[in-house]
This record gives C-alpha cells, sequence and structure tokens, in this order.
C-alpha cells in the first residue's frame, strides 16, 4: 500500500518550510550558551570571549579532548569557500586533529553535532584552524576555535549564536531570545545584543570586506525580575548575503546566559 502524503494539508507557512516544500528556503534557529558572560563583551558559545571571523576559505579540523573519542562521525554545516552552505560528514581520531572535508573550504561553520550510533563522544569537541597549538586535545588559543561541543556536561550539539549569510541569498530575523540561567543569589544584570556586519562599500562576495559590527536590537536581563525576555519583529530584519550576524553579551557579575536567534534564509531574487 502505498503511502499517503499529506502534508500539503499544512496551511502553516512556517511549517510548510520545515516540511521542505519550499526547499530554497533555510530555516536558521541558532542557539548559544556562554556559562560565565561577565563585564566583557563575549559571544555566546562555551569557549568564551569574541569568535574570531573567517575572511577566506580556510581548512579547518576536529578532535576531541578524550583520546578514547575514536570512530565518532560528526556531521559539520557552514559555508564553504565561496560562501556557500555546505554539510560535510568526518570521524573522530582522539585527540589527533582530522581535516574536516577539502582544504581551504571553510567560512564559517553553523553547526556540528554526533551522527553515529551510541556511544557518544566523552571529551569536548573542537573544530579549529590549522594553525592550532594543543594542551591534551583542547586548542590553546580561542581565536583558533571554529567549532565547540561541550560533552562534558553533556550538551552534545554545538551552542554558538553566530551565522553569515550565505552567498546568493538574503536572511530575514524573526526574533531573538534571551535567558539568564539559576538567577539566583546576587542581583545582577546583562544586555544581550543583536550586532550585524555588513559587506562594506565597494567589496563583493568575491572580494569581501565587512563593515565594524553595529548594534541592530538588544535585551535586557534583570535576575530577579526578568531573567527571561523575547522579542518578535513586526518587521523581519532583512539582512543581505555574507552579512555576518551574532548575540553579543555583557553581565554585571559572572551569570549563564542563553540566546537564540530565529531566522530564514531564502534566495535574494525571491
Amino acid at each position: 500500500m502505498t503511502a499517503l502524503n499529506h502534508s500539503h494539508m499544512i496551511t502553516d507557512w512556517r511549517a510548510q518550510v520545515a516540511l521542505g516544500q519550499y526547499p530554497a528556503m533555510v530555516p536558521f534557529d541558532t542557539f548559544g550558551s556562554n556559562p560565565a558572560v561577565s563585564t566583557t563583551k563575549t559571544d555566546l558559545w562555551g569557549p568564551g570571549g569574541l569568535h574570531t571571523d573567517l575572511t577566506t576559505g580556510t581548512t579547518l579540523w576536529i578532535n576531541s579532548e578524550d583520546v578514547a573519542d575514536t570512530g565518532m562521525t560528526y556531521h559539520v554545516t557552514g559555508l564553504n569557500g565561496s560562501w556557500n552552505l555546505q554539510e560535510v560528514e568526518v570521524t573522530l581520531q582522539g585527540r589527533t586533529p582530522v581535516q574536516i572535508g577539502e582544504a581551504n573550504n571553510w567560512t564559517s561553520v553553523f553547526d556540528l553535532h554526533q551522527v553515529s550510533a551510541s556511544p557518544a563522544a566523552g571529551g569536548d569537541v573542537y573544530v579549529a584552524t590549522g594553525d592550532a597549538t594543543y594542551t591534551l586535545g583542547v586548542p590553546n588559543d580561542v581565536a583558533d576555535i571554529q567549532g565547540y561541543v561541550d560533552n562534558t556536561t553533556p550538551i552534545g550539539h554545538s551552542l554558538q549564536s553566530w551565522g553569515v549569510v550565505p552567498a546568493g541569498y538574503k536572511a530575514l530575523i524573526f526574533g531573538m531570545t534571551g535567558e539568564m540561567q539559576t538567577p539566583t543569589g546576587t542581583e545582577r544584570t546583562a544586555k544581550i545584543r543583536l550586532e550585524v556586519a555588513t559587506l562594506a562599500e565597494g567589496a563583493t562576495v568575491a572580494n569581501p570586506s565587512w563593515t565594524p559590527y553595529y548594534h541592530k536590537h538588544s535585551l535586557s536581563l534583570l535576575s530577579n525580575g526578568s531573567p527571561h525576555e523575547t522579542v518578535t519583529f513586526d518587521f523581519p530584519l532583512a539582512l543581505p548575503e555574507l552579512t555576518r550576524v551574532s548575540l553579543r553579551c555583557t553581565a554585571t557579575t559572572s551569570s549563564e546566559i542563553v540566546g537564540r536567534i530565529s531566522a530564514l534564509i531564502l534566495p535574494q531574487d525571491q
């Protein structure tokens, strides 16, 4: 008996996009977390500090901090050397870095997670540039890190709140969310800022350069009053190709902060 496809009966356009009825449109919900946000501005990701943007096609490598993590397959998504979407699967070899896909062919990493069967990797997993040096499997310089999975807590999935609009596409940001985790103890506040950097005047996809990051919107969190805030934009923020997007945060006292961007990537001609 032939299975019936009832997806055409779903009228909500968001559900239709998620079901692949509009394959040219790509949902982009990115979720980031930083366990120790303080007064210095940081991206929402585990290693802390501001993530270092790639500006040209770069060779990236993956490894675990646990020598026993051998044979686990990770799925890595991001942008290739031409700023187009790509997906690559790669197998861990413990602390030994393994090249991800082709050489000089990454400009951004969006997501990584294990896709092979159990057991899960026991150590944190890092994606880093080829010039990284390591101590017990951990890159010594956070500037070399392009992706990170916390398997110790465990999280099992990369939590990093940034992205780049692919070449030939635009992005519509529908909203953002921020939350202060376990907001007990000393009263504190945090500010989450949605910041973007667009292609500079005269720059092109073939020869890109960017403006400094600038503020588009922000959320204020108060531990004893409003530790969770969400904003939905009446008119989505429209961002052109190669725009860099990030949630960045400061707090008056060390705090665990999480944030989310809800967006849709679609071809420029739509």
